[in-house]
């Protein structure tokens, strides 16, 4: 089964790269190159499994990379506890962040859920 919708039209992949861009903002200023270089390795993953699960035509091939992509919004979270602790940015930026990340994380789950339905 095709999913017609555009990538830059699907919700998720929208809003990964709004988190993205939100992290890329505040970490701007962070001293610590292996940390943003950890943060941003997680991002581009983070939207490119969105990406690689929306091409696919198969729901095993599309799950398996959604799942890979949930994942990854864990491992943000994580890391941007982290930078709260290290206090690489202001804690209620970071909440925010965080909050935003665990939406994702459910809301690609929902994603998926729906597709199972479909296929």
């Amino acid at each position: 089964m095709e999913d017609n919708i555009q990538l830059e039209n699907l919700e998720i992949w929208e809003e990964a790269v709004k988190i993205r861009n939100e992290v890329d903002n505040v970490l701007h200023e962070c001293d610590n190159e292996e940390f943003r270089n950890e943060i941003q390795r997680t991002l581009t993953s983070l939207t490119s499994l969105i990406e690689k699960g929306h091409k696919h035509n198969v729901y095993k091939e599309k799950s398996n990379h959604l799942f890979a992509a949930k994942g990854s919004c864990g491992e943000l979270c994580s890391l941007l506890h982290f930078a709260i602790k290290l206090e690489y940015f202001n804690s209620k930026i970071g909440m925010e962040l965080i909050e935003q990340s665990r939406e994702l994380g459910a809301k690609i789950y929902e994603y998926i859920q729906s597709l199972k339905k479909r296929f």
